[in-house]
């Protein structure tokens, strides 16, 4: 048979063995350790009892005698503890948890707190969450136990909500794992339907604030049937049946720390309870105009906001025995927009013209308190410590103030009489009292740590230096310690009870150092101004600015008062303190410094340059080639300024003097300068400009329009006879030559050719004797200016060509005659010569005072014209009477 394997575990009885000591052993430690880490996270030792709850304000002030409680209300719950007989440690806590009727009004935690040996010692916290208040304490209480501390008891409350509505008269709380019955105020829980109908005046109201509001909710409520009694012993009416429109107005002022929500949907006008009805009936409008509900009439809610004021006007049907309620918000000051701890908020409303007024304020503070146990004989303080003025918002949170507290025993007892208790802080020499003191934090509740006995005497007194932050400009103002409902800084300690007291402060703003300055006008250059206004700005170092108007020259305005030791920098609005007409060389934005109780100078200059312009003129000439005149102009401007100029016809431009913008100039041309000879001249008109912008020239331009004068045409008919000058020779008729006999060929007789070049075949000597009659061939004088008259048969003599241009036929030289060979013609002052004027009347020229040949006054044009017709006249008789001559001295 086989032996069976044993398994290696087993195998080695040793290790077995040990194996299971040390699972034992692991057991033992979990029983150990497990109940204890159970018992760190709750002693069921520590008891809490003497649970109560009564009626309270969100700030814990209690309110006995209200006996109606309705889901939202506030409640404080009371509660006494004692860890005496618990053994309590580091990490031990106990609990109460609340029913579903109730929750915790904020999550927040608060530390536990005991004074030993003189001393203030935090021995825990408690921390608040939806339904639960949880208290543990730390090492430090282990360390006061083994220094001798005993006694560790003490008690607590807590702002809880109504969260739900119960007719039952009990509540049922858990108390560190004791379930135990709490009575409620009034015997149930109520839904929240609206306040029983009570007759109203005018009340103010605000909704309580946590540590995370980030407003405060106002409400202005008003019975219009007392509003109307107000205003009728007044003076005044107002119209209450349900159905006439009339209107009541309310000022309503917000205290520092706040602004209004400016948004006119937030601002709400409801209708409340009335006779007969006990609840709110409604929303009906609200200030942007979006109604809600019309069945009760058209009503309007009208606001304005002007700072920290506002005007609201309810306009409606209002109906008797009715209240109506206006809702609106407010928004704290703080940089995060959060409520701050202990800042009072208020706010102060009435209706115009009725004297009713009422004030409501609200702040925050923490909502749980818990103290050591106070022994019977003996009681004890709290301080709640609140800020007021309107600085308040430059107050960091948890600032905190020391609080002197002197307290005299009852009776002329000493600190001996009391065996076992330790008079606190100093005690005086005649021992019946002493001197003590405390910390209390802004928007809190301080707890003093230490106990006095039943009667003792305490006056409280506040030092402000012992201020932990002192902002830059602020002062604290006077404080005022409330005891009860009595502004007193002395109260008397009553048995096993802490006495409330309240302490304010205002902060205000600091006093400074401050001075001022003056800006002054000065004006320069050109211009008149000093009845004109200067707009000037500043902004100064300290948070200060401004404005300020000066009226003309050499006048001053003052400054706000400003922090001396400030930068002011002062800036002219030069866009304002432009002029039409004028360039402005503003001054420069000055930096002055403030010196206490001293007024700075500071001297603004405006320098105004008058803006110049002109005008320039330009030629344009029409219907001439070339013109190289200068035309002159004449301007006569609206300053008196005159003048004149020249410009030519070149396209060039002549600029008229430096004038001011918005001068107006007349110029016109002189007619006379512009004339030109032979031609008709079309003048422009005269032009007015306007000088219309600075350092620019208004164009002008002038055309001249000119038309050649009309040349007369060769008259057909025959010219008379020019008058003499008068001489003693009367100058004979041209005769024409007579033709007795046929003209021999032209090969026998050549005739010269009328071309200036004399023909180069021989001829024979036109004239080899001399002529007995000088008249019958008169020869034109050389000068250009003598002609001949033209025969009366014109149509026998060679007709001159189309009569040119007078400056295209130039007067034909003495040259150009046509004499065959200029060797033989004879001396001009022979007379027998031909061609030589017989006497000086012998061929007048075209004479100017002769009425049948039109000229112009200088003898001009029309002259040259007849020279050119009647000199080619003169040549073509010569050369038949020569011709003629000839033939008859042959046959001679």
């Amino acid at each position: 048979m086989s032996a069976i394997p044993i398994p290696r575990v087993l195998g080695t009885p040793g290790r077995a063995v040990g194996a299971l000591v040390a699972l034992v052993a692991l057991v033992a430690t979990l029983l150990t350790v497990l109940p204890t880490q159970a018992r760190a996270a709750n002693n069921p030792s520590i008891t809490v009892s003497g649970l109560s709850l009564v009626v309270s304000n969100a700030n814990g002030v209690e309110e006995p005698d209200n006996t109606s409680v309705k889901v939202d209300d506030i409640l404080k719950l009371k509660f006494a503890w004692d860890a005496r007989n618990a053994s309590a440690r580091s990490g031990d806590s106990f609990q109460i948890q609340l029913p579903e009727q109730l929750r915790n009004r904020e999550r927040l935690s608060e530390p536990m707190k005991v004074s030993h040996q003189g001393a203030e010692h935090t021995i825990g916290e408690c921390v608040m969450d939806d339904r639960a208040i949880t208290c543990t304490f730390n090492s430090t209480l282990d360390t006061i136990i083994g220094q001798g501390f005993t006694g560790l008891q003490g008690n607590g409350t807590a702002l809880v909500l109504a969260s739900q509505a119960s007719d039952s008269a009990n509540v049922t709380i858990d108390a560190n794992g004791k379930q135990t019955e709490v009575p409620v105020p009034g015997g149930k829980i109520a839904e929240n339907v609206g306040l029983e109908y009570k007759p109203q005046w005018m009340s103010k109201w605000a909704a309580d604030v946590t540590s995370t509001s980030k407003k405060v909710d106002w409400e202005v409520t008003f019975g219009p049937d007392q509003v109307k009694e107000a205003l009728e012993k007044n003076g005044q009416s107002l119209t209450v049946d349900g159905r006439t429109r009339s209107t009541i107005t309310f000022s309503d002022e917000l205290g520092p720390g706040q602004v209004y929500v400016p948004t006119k949907s937030d601002w709400k006008l409801s209708i409340g309870a009335a006779q007969g009805r006990n609840n709110f009936y409604g929303q009906v409008t609200d200030a942007s105009g979006a109604d809600k509900d019309v069945s009760q009439g058209d009503f309007d809610l009208d606001v304005t906001i002007q700072g920290n004021t506002a005007t609201i006007a309810v306009t409606g049907p209002f109906a008797p025995q009715t209240n109506y309620h206006i809702y609106y918000s407010s928004t704290p000051t703080t940089a995060d927009g959060v409520v701050q701890a202990g800042v009072e908020y208020t706010n102060k409303a009435s209706v115009v013209g009725s004297g009713l007024e009422h004030s409501y304020s609200v702040h925050y503070t923490k909502s749980f308190t818990i103290n050591v146990e106070m022994k019977p004989g003996f009681g004890g303080l709290d301080i709640t410590k609140l800020l007021t003025g309107s600085e308040t918002a430059k107050v960091p949170a948890g600032t905190t103030f020391q609080v002197g507290i002197n307290y005299t025993l009852p009776g002329g007892a000493t600190v001996d009489t009391y065996p076992g208790w330790k008079a606190p802080g100093t005690v005086n020499q005649t021992h019946t009292g002493g001197d003590t003191s405390m910390t209390v934090t802004v928007g809190e509740k301080a707890v003093y740590n230490g106990t006095f006995p039943v009667g003792t005497v305490l006056t409280l007194d506040e030092d402000t230096t012992t201020a932990s932050a002192t902002p830059a400009g602020v002062v604290w103002g006077s404080h005022t310690f409330t005891v009860g409902d009595q502004n007193t800084n002395s109260l008397t300690v009553e048995d096993q009870k802490s006495t409330a007291v309240t302490l304010r402060n205002s902060a205000d703003p600091a006093a400074v150092e401050e001075g001022d300055f003056t800006v002054t006008k000065a004006l320069a250059g050109d211009g008149d101004f000093s009845k004109s206004t200067f707009e000037f700005t500043y902004t100064c170092t300290d948070g200060t600015e401004g404005s300020l108007t000066v009226t003309g020259a050499a006048t001053s305005e003052k400054s706000k008062k400003v922090k001396a030791g400030s930068t002011c920098t002062i800036t002219e609005d030069s866009a304002k303190a432009g002029q039409n007409g004028y360039t402005l060389t503003a001054p420069a934005a000055q930096t002055v410094t403030i010196t206490k109780d001293q007024t700075a100078a500071v001297t603004m200059t405006n320098t105004y340059a008058r803006d110049m312009g002109t005008f320039s003129v330009t030629k344009v000439v029409t219907g001439l080639e070339s013109v190289d005149n200068e035309f002159a102009f004449s301007y006569t401007c609206d300053n008196n300024v005159k003048g004149t100029l020249k410009v030519k016809a070149d396209g060039s431009v002549t600029s008229g003097p430096e004038l001011p913008v918005g001068t107006k100039c007349t110029i016109e041309e002189d007619a006379q300068s512009a004339a030109v000879k032979g031609y008709t001249l079309e003048a422009p008109a005269s032009q007015t400009v306007t000088i219309s912008e600075k350092e620019q020239a208004v164009l002008v331009t002038f055309t001249n329009a000119y038309t050649p004068e009309p040349k007369p045409e060769p008259s057909p008919s025959p010219t008379p006879e020019p008058t003499p000058t008068p001489s003693e020779t009367p100058t004979p008729e041209p005769t024409p030559t007579p033709t007795p006999e046929p003209t021999p060929t032209p090969s026998e007789t050549p005739t010269p050719e009328p071309t200036p070049t004399p023909t180069p075949e021989p001829t024979p000597t036109p004239t080899p004797e001399p002529t007995p009659t000088p008249s019958e061939s008169p020869t034109p004088e050389p000068s250009p200016t003598p002609t001949p008259e033209p025969s009366p048969t014109p149509s026998e003599s060679p007709t001159p060509g189309e009569t040119p241009d007078p400056s295209e036929s130039p007067t034909p030289a003495p040259s150009e005659s046509p004499s065959p060979d200029p060797s033989a013609t004879p001396d001009p002052s022979d007379p027998a010569t031909p061609g030589a004027p017989s006497s000086p009347s012998g061929t007048p020229p075209a004479a100017p005072s002769d009425p049948a040949k039109p000229q112009e006054p200088s003898g001009g044009p029309l002259a040259s014209t007849g020279v050119r017709v009647g000199l080619p006249l003169a040549v073509a008789v010569l050369a038949v009477m020569g011709g003629a001559l000839l033939v008859s001295r042959r046959r001679a």
